[in-house]
This record gives structure tokens, C-alpha cells and sequence, in this order.
């Protein structure tokens, strides 16, 4: 045992006030913390909390007062007595009376008086009666120390601010003391190493004020009365690695004096305890206040026998978390709190005998509160609050019962944020403050609602007729009897997410509520004894996504238009669900992509899709493409369950890349569909950049080595491979290359009419009969034969086993023309180009095929729409006169793997020209 004399003791200033007086405190039980578990581990004997109003206010960092209105002398309710709580919201003080019993939705509850404070405030409220009078005072963050005499409770009295005048933040709640008649009030001063007391402030002859000073530091923690209220403990925080724990006997400071109080000339301190760390929270005492409980700053948990003045145990569970929060205690446990922002927090039961952990709870949120133990019949349990706003009740044995989310976290804030207050439960009412003021509760016989069944109304073994109208049933169920305690519960039901109307079984419409900016149903309790109940909806069948509608009905839950609900330990029964099948017209599309990928930059290509229809009627209807050069719509006609399949021409874009495409039908759902999800398909294709240079390579031969076995049997017939030998096998493959260049093709009068500068003057043939030789201006024919054979598939080793072969043998999959002058070739435009990609006949890498210019269509098209078609190129009739070459290039191709090299094949051209079209029409003319 240590005991300690105040070191350099206190200087003392008394200061007359001039105020009543009071007494013993009365003071609600406290709460801690949290997290966001919403499994239901545990029980509390069957009951849940269930809120019974709120008040949207300012933060509030302070315990509330939650009292009998019989206190008050406020008459009961008819069905029992009154609730009376009082709160610091932000810089006033509150008081409301709770409502007779449950409402719905939650009622916003208008404070019956407020009063307003000298500053915000961190301290509690503490209410004391002296000499008939009921008085409440608190501290601000400021001097003073404000008071009200609620003793006519609904019109209460402001009685003034009582100035401490070395104190900045009176942040813990005063203590009240009866010492030999004299009443005294003891305060930390927050922000100082001070405490204060005031004695005798309603006696004006009597009045007077003094200080302590315990060195340097903060005292924070509200006085806790000890000795049998002889004295009081107080600590004092110096730092996380500082801390001071002070017990005072009001004997040892104080003398009377002609009837007053009078600090002695050599006042002495108790017990003085040193502390790993800083003590700024405040104690839990117990009955005979001999012992006291309490945390240091870094989570260390003390028993202390003050009587004896040494420590029972010390408890280092959750030792390095932050706390500024006292414990709770039951019978046999203390309750500690332990949490820091960003790290989590825990809550720690200590045996109260041995000092060893009973049990540890960790919290994904700081530890926000001091623990509140339930004591109501039948509502044991521990309740908590959060950082991040959530409330969240444990059985005794610290399992997760419910978990409440009942304040936003509001701004950053370093004392505290989300439930930023703290809690009191009396019987089965409760207050909690937080950032965004005050909430009252109720502690309800656990819920239980449930979801049971939809019957769709659709005869079984049926699909539901699409537009039919049709009546469903829904049925829910509790199995609890506070269900007859409650107001109401909310219901609510859907078809494909739309909302339906509710009617009762009688065909009426279920009550409606509003609340949150919503409206939705409130199901009414049936008669005691009944736990069911049926409600019904008329719904037209329309089908979904996937063909179906989807009927949907809930309870209880906050889920379309309902914004509130009751709280409930198991709400996975809340829901039930209907698919049913509804028969209509489902148009779509699908296998869509690009005929080839990838794509050359800038050359034409094409996409194709399948439009279908699964309903037994012929519908006509649009499909879209949406190309990278537009948009096109093809009108087509769908046979009954059948398909189409439909082609888009588009030219690539000349930045390679991968790019999308889309295509929709019945887009502006002019056919009436049960499911439109499948009316539109994306594809992508890459678009790649021109080959260089020249390949000629158009044969190839490459040698296979395989492994060939013998064939082995045993005794009874069993055979299989063995003995490996080797045998090799030459394979060979090669293209060959056909050009027909056919400059005689323009010699038709009919087509010169296609060519803008021939217009006028249109009236003579070509008379060049060169097939090599022609004039700019005029239509060369070009087409290009590939033949390519390879023997890799003929020549399998002859050996009863061999090993695995493979490879593949493909045909030219890409034939380029690239000229030595400009020419008009291809595409939608009037546009010259220098090399072009040819088009198949058959299908890339056919063995053998043909390959054509694409059809010039945009150089013939507005004057002669047949010519458009023919596979030709024109020369740019500025092409100078000259012997030239066409170089048609076979890319690689063929067989590859196990050595071979592909094949191709360069094929130069000559081509001569001499003049210009304008000779033979116009001389002297360009």
C-alpha cells in the first residue's frame, strides 16, 4: 500500500456564488461499443431494441438522463407511468417524454423545453435534489458551469453559470456530495490539472468555491464517490506514459467553520497511485464504493481497493488501444471499453474477484462508449456504440445479438464521431446520443416476422397469359406475441420491381404511412392468438428478363418503398419470391460478329447476325447495325420459331485497334415483347495495319521424324504397343498463282457513260486491242486464281503404332494488289487508293480459288448501277504515260508446325500506258 501527501499542495481560492444548492446524483447506467456483425451469435432472454423516436439535433457528445416522469411528479399514461429523458444537443440542453407505446413509422419527437447553454458541451448532465428542490447542472466547454431547477419539470428555471475561473473545459460530469450537511460539488476542470469544489452555493452566507491543483496535465474523468461518500477518486492525465490516480477524504481537505466549509491548513491527500499511462476517463464504483474500477489511457484495467489503498489486479487484454471511457459492471464482471480510430476496438469482461478475462469482442469500429448492462426482467445484455454509428447488442457472454445502424459518421472529428455520445437504458426505455442528436428506444419481446408464400393466381400446370390479368396471395406469419404490441408493421410487394397495390382479403387497400419521401403499406396486428395473415395484389402478366415475371412480397424489411422497419434478429425468412412463366413474342438476335478478323485498315469487310423470332406468328420488324461509318436498318420478315440471317458491309477504320459493333431488332419496340434483353449483341474485331515488303517462297518441304512401335501380346492375348523405332516422312506443299489482267475489258461504249469527265462526250469505243495496254481513264479487269496442295495428310507412317501428328494445311487467306499509280477500286466512295485487298469467291483458305477486285461501286454507281458491280479498276486519268508493274502478293499461308515454313507467292504484272481516255473523246481536251 502507497499513500501519498499532496505534492506541493494546492493553492486554494474561494470565490463566493451566488446559487442554490444540492445533493446525491441520480445517474442512468452507461454503454459502450460496437460493430457491424449482423449475425445473431447470442440471446438476451428473448428481447430486441426497437426505436421509439428521434430528434434531429445538433452533435452530442453526453450522457443522457432518462428517469421515471413520476420523478417529476408528471402524471402516467393510461396504460402505465411517463419516460422523461434530458440531452445535451450541441450548446442547449433538451427534455422529451417518451410516447405511450410503439409507433410507425418512427416518430420525429419535438423536445417539450430546451434551454440553452453558456458553450457546447462534453459534460453529462447530473441531476440532484436538495431541500425539496430538483436541480440538474453541467459543465461546458468554457468557465462555466450552468444550472436549471427542474422542479416545476415543464417549466424549468435557468439559474445562472457558476464562473471557475482557471477553467477552460468543465468536460465531465460534476459529483454531488452530502458532507455533514454541507452540500458539495466536485468537477475536473478538462483542460487544467484542477478540480473544483463548490460548497454551500445555496446558503449566501456559506457560498464558496475552491480549487485543487494535482500538477501538471488534464483532469477529465467526473469525480466518483467513494468511502461511502466520505470522499471521491479522481484522475489525473499526463500523457499516454504519465498518469496519477487521486482519492480525497473531504475530512482531510475541509474543517467548519461559524457553519461553513473551510479548507484546513494542511490538507492531505488519501492515496496517490502512479499510472503506466494517462487516466482521463471516469470509474465504476461498486456498491459499498470501496472499490473502484477503472482504465488508464493505453487500455490497462485497474481494481482498487480504497479502503485499503492498494490495487486488487490489473488487467493488460486490450493494453495499447486507446480508451477515455469507464466500464460497466454486473455481479461478476467489468465491462471495459478499448478502441482506436483506424485500428478497431474491443470490449474486455474481466472477472471482477480474479482480475482474469472472461471474455474479448473485437469491433471493426473504435470504441465509441462506455458499456450499458441491461438489467430490465428478461432483457439482460450488454449494448454498445460505434465510431462508424452503428448500436449493436451482446449477450452476456459477449455473442452478437442485433446490431442497429442508428447515426451517419458525420465529420472527422478527434473526440468522437458516429455515436459520439453516449447511452442510458432505464427499465426497458433507452437514450443515445450521437452526431446527429438524439434517439429514444424500446426494449421489445424479440421480433419474427416472415415471408411465407405467393400464389400467383395462375392455374398450376399454366402459363400466364401475356396482358392477362391475374389476383396473387401472399401470406406472413410471426411467431412472437409482441407482434400485438406493435402499431404496425411494413409490408410491401412487386412484379418485375414494379409496385403493386396491397389489398386485404376483403379486396380493400392495406393503411398506408409515410416516412423518408416514400409511402408504403402498413400490415395491422391481427387479434391475440392469430400469427397469420393474407394479403393480395392484382397483377397484369408481363414477363421479364428471361421470359418470366417475378413476384416478389416482403415484411419488414427496407426494401423498395419501405424506408423503416422494425428491428429483427433474423430476417433471412423476411422475403418470398414467384417465377411464372408468361407465354408472348420474343424477338432477338444473336451470332454475331465480323466475317473477318482482323481487319486491314481502311478496306471494306463485313459483319453478320442471325435474327430470330420464338413465337408462332410471322412477324416483320427492324434490325440496326451500328457501323463505324453509320447506322444501317434492314426491314426483315421472320417466319413463325424460324431465323434470318443478315449481312452488313462497313469499311474498317484506318487507325488500328479493337473496336466494337452493335446491332439491335425491334428497337423502337413497336412488336410488343416478353423479354427485350436479348434484342441487342456487341461484338469487337481488331483492325490491323498494312503488311510491308514482298513474299515469294511458293513451295516448301520439311521432314517428320515419328515414333512408330511394335505391337507385343503376352500368354493370354493382351497386346499393346512397345519396342519405339523411328521413321522419318518428307512432307511438301506449294501455291500456285494465276493473274488475268484484261485491259480490252472498257472497250464497251455502254460502260463509259460511268466516268464523270466521259459524260459529254460518250460516243466512240476503245479501239486498243493490247490486253496489257491502255489509257488513264479507262476500266482494267483483274482477278487472280490460288491453287495450294499439299500431300502432309497422304503420308502417315506404315507401322502398326505411331505416334500423335498434327498441323494444319489452309489456303491463301489473303491475295493484296498493290499498283504503281493511283486508281479508282472498291468501296462505297469516289476515292484513289494504291493497293487494295481482293475478295474470295469461296470461303479463306480454300485450297483453291478465285479472288476479285470489290465491286466499284462508288466510282459507277450514280450513272449506271449494274456497272457498280463488276470487279474493275480505273487508273487516274493524270497518270503519266509508262511501262509499269502491278505486284499481286499470295501473303503466307499453308501448313505449319513440326518445321514447315508457310507458303507464298509475289506475281509482277506489266501493264503499259499511253494517253488518256480524253484522246478518244474529247482530243486536245484535259
Amino acid at each position: 500500500m502507497r499513500r501519498f501527501a499532496l505534492a506541493t499542495l494546492l493553492l486554494i481560492v474561494s470565490m463566493l456564488v451566488s446559487l442554490p444548492a444540492w445533493a446525491a446524483p441520480t445517474r442512468a447506467v452507461t454503454t459502450f461499443g460496437y460493430d457491424q456483425q449482423r449475425n445473431r451469435e447470442g440471446q438476451v432472454d428473448g428481447r430486441v431494441i426497437a426505436p421509439a423516436w428521434y430528434h434531429a439535433g445538433d452533435k452530442s457528445y453526453s450522457q443522457p438522463l432518462l428517469l421515471s416522469g413520476r420523478y417529476f411528479g408528471l402524471p402516467d399514461w393510461r396504460g402505465g407511468e411517463k419516460v422523461v429523458a434530458m440531452t445535451a444537443e450541441g450548446a442547449k440542453l433538451y427534455s422529451y417524454i417518451f410516447p405511450e407505446s410503439p409507433a410507425f413509422p418512427i416518430p420525429r419527437l419535438e423536445p417539450i423545453w430546451s434551454r440553452q447553454l453558456s458553450a457546447i458541451t462534453k459534460s453529462h448532465p447530473t441531476l440532484v435534489e436538495w431541500q425539496g428542490r430538483k436541480l440538474v447542472f453541467i459543465g461546458t466547454e468554457s468557465r462555466y458551469l450552468d444550472v436549471f431547477d427542474l422542479s416545476n419539470f415543464l417549466e424549468p428555471e435557468d439559474l445562472g453559470s457558476i464562473p471557475s475561473h482557471f477553467a477552460s473545459d468543465i468536460v465531465s460530469a460534476p459529483t454531488a456530495f452530502n458532507w455533514r450537511g454541507h452540500l458539495l460539488i466536485v468537477y475536473t476542470s478538462g483542460n487544467t490539472g484542477d478540480v473544483y469544489v463548490l460548497a454551500d452555493p445555496l446558503v449566501a452566507k456559506q457560498r464558496v468555491q475552491y480549487y485543487l491543483t494535482l500538477g501538471p496535465g488534464r483532469t477529465s474523468s467526473s469525480p466518483a464517490p467513494v468511502l461511502d461518500g466520505a470522499g471521491f477518486a479522481v484522475g489525473l492525465d499526463q500523457g499516454p506514459g504519465d498518469g496519477k490516480l487521486y482519492v480525497f477524504r473531504f475530512d482531510d481537505l475541509f474543517t467548519e467553520q461559524d457553519g461553513r466549509v473551510v479548507l484546513k491548513s494542511n490538507p492531505s491527500v488519501y492515496a496517490r497511485e502512479d499510472l503506466p499511462s494517462g487516466l482521463c476517463a471516469s470509474f465504476a464504483v461498486s456498491d459499498e464504493t470501496n472499490t473502484i474500477y477503472f482504465g488508464d489511457s493505453r487500455s490497462h484495467v485497474y481494481a482498487y481497493d480504497v479502503a485499503g489503498r492498494r490495487f486488487l489486479w490489473r488487467n493488460d487484454a486490450a493494453a495499447g488501444l486507446f480508451s477515455n471511457r469507464s466500464p460497466a459492471l454486473t455481479e461478476d464482471l467489468v465491462i471495459f471499453p478499448a478502441g482506436t480510430r483506424g485500428a478497431g476496438g474491443k470490449l474486455v469482461a474481466v472477472d471482477r474477484a480474479s482480475g482474469r478475462t472472461a471474455w474479448v469482442k473485437t469491433f471493426q469500429a473504435a470504441a465509441q462508449t462506455a458499456p450499458v448492462v441491461l438489467t430490465a426482467p428478461g432483457a439482460r445484455g450488454i449494448l454498445e456504440g460505434g465510431s462508424n454509428g452503428w448500436l449493436a447488442l451482446l449477450d452476456m457472454t459477449g455473442n452478437m445479438v442485433q446490431a442497429v445502424k442508428i447515426a451517419e459518421t458525420g465529420l472527422p472529428d478527434p473526440y468522437a464521431q458516429g455515436v459520439s455520445g453516449e447511452l442510458s437504458f432505464v427499465g426497458y426505455a433507452g437514450v443515445t446520443t450521437d452526431a446527429q442528436g438524439a434517439k429514444g428506444w424500446w426494449i421489445l419481446s424479440r421480433l419474427d416476422f416472415a415471408a411465407l408464400s405467393i400464389d400467383p393466381g395462375v392455374p398450376p400446370g399454366q402459363e400466364a397469359k401475356h396482358g392477362q390479368a391475374y389476383t396473387a396471395t401472399v401470406r406472413f406469419k410471426t411467431d412472437y406475441e409482441a407482434w400485438h404490441d406493435l402499431p404496425g408493421v411494413p409490408v410491401d410487394a412487386d412484379v418485375n420491381g414494379k409496385p403493386v397495390q396491397l389489398l386485404d382479403v376483403s379486396g380493400g387497400e392495406l393503411p398506408k404511412v409515410t416516412t423518408g419521401g416514400k409511402t408504403f403499406y402498413l400490415l395491422t396486428p391481427t387479434p391475440v392468438g392469430v400469427n397469420e395473415y393474407e394479403v393480395r395484389f392484382n397483377w397484369t402478366a408481363m414477363a421479364g428478363p428471361d421470359g418470366k415475371a417475378v413476384l416478389t412480397a416482403w415484411i419488414n424489411l427496407v426494401r423498395g418503398r419501405v424506408t423503416q422497419a422494425w428491428p429483427e434478429a433474423d430476417t433471412t425468412n423476411n422475403l418470398v419470391q414467384a417465377e411464372v412463366q408468361v407465354e408472348g413474342v420474343d424477338l432477338y438476335v444473336t451470332n454475331f460478329g465480323v466475317v473477318t478478323d482482323p481487319v486491314r485498315q481502311c478496306y471494306s469487310t463485313s459483319a453478320s447476325v442471325v435474327a430470330g423470332n420464338k413465337s408462332d406468328r410471322q412477324l416483320t420488324t427492324r434490325v440496326k447495325f451500328y457501323g463505324p461509318d453509320g447506322t444501317q436498318t434492314r426491314q426483315v420478315t421472320l417466319p413463325p420459331n424460324g431465323q434470318v440471317p443478315l449481312t452488313f458491309s462497313f469499311d474498317a477504320p484506318c487507325k488500328t485497334g479493337t473496336y466494337s459493333l452493335r446491332v439491335t431488332i425491334n428497337e423502337a419496340r413497336a412488336v410488343e415483347e416478353i423479354d427485350y434483353t436479348n434484342n441487342e449483341a456487341r461484338c469487337t474485331y481488331r483492325v490491323i495495319g498494312l503488311p510491308e515488303g514482298e513474299c515469294k517462297r511458293p513451295s516448301d518441304s520439311w521432314t517428320v521424324e515419328y515414333t512408330c512401335y511394335d505391337i507385343c501380346c503376352d500368354d493370354e492375348g493382351n497386346c499393346s504397343c512397345c519396342q519405339p523405332y523411328k521413321v522419318p516422312v518428307s512432307y511438301s506443299q506449294r501455291v500456285k498463282v494465276t493473274v488475268n489482267l484484261d485491259t480490252g475489258f472498257g472497250g464497251w461504249n455502254r460502260w463509259f457513260e460511268g466516268y464523270p469527265w466521259a459524260e459529254p462526250f460518250g460516243k466512240y469505243g476503245n479501239e486498243i486491242r493490247d490486253k496489257h495496254r491502255t489509257k488513264a481513264g479507262y476500266m482494267v479487269y483483274l482477278d487472280v486464281t490460288t491453287d495450294y496442295w499439299t500431300d502432309w495428310e497422304r503420308k502417315v507412317p506404315s507401322c502398326p503404332c505411331v505416334s500423335r501428328f498434327g498441323g494444319s494445311g489452309q489456303g491463301p487467306c489473303e491475295v493484296e494488289v498493290r499498283f504503281p499509280f493511283d486508281v479508282y477500286a472498291g468501296g462505297p466512295e469516289k476515292k484513289l487508293v494504291n493497293r487494295i485487298f481482293l475478295v474470295p469467291e469461296k470461303p479463306r483458305g480454300s485450297w483453291q480459288n478465285t479472288w476479285k477486285l470489290p465491286p466499284c461501286e462508288g466510282y459507277f454507281r450514280e450513272k449506271n448501277p449494274e456497272a457498280a458491280w463488276y470487279p474493275v479498276f480505273v487508273p487516274d486519268k493524270n497518270t503519266p504515260d509508262g511501262d509499269y508493274e502491278i505486284t499481286v502478293i499470295v501473303h503466307p499461308h499453308g501448313f505449319t508446325g513440326l518445321g514447315a515454313e508457310p507458303v507464298c507467292q509475289t506475281v509482277k504484272v506489266p501493264i503499259r500506258i499511253r494517253g488518256v481516255v480524253w484522246d478518244d473523246f474529247a482530243p486536245g481536251v484535259g
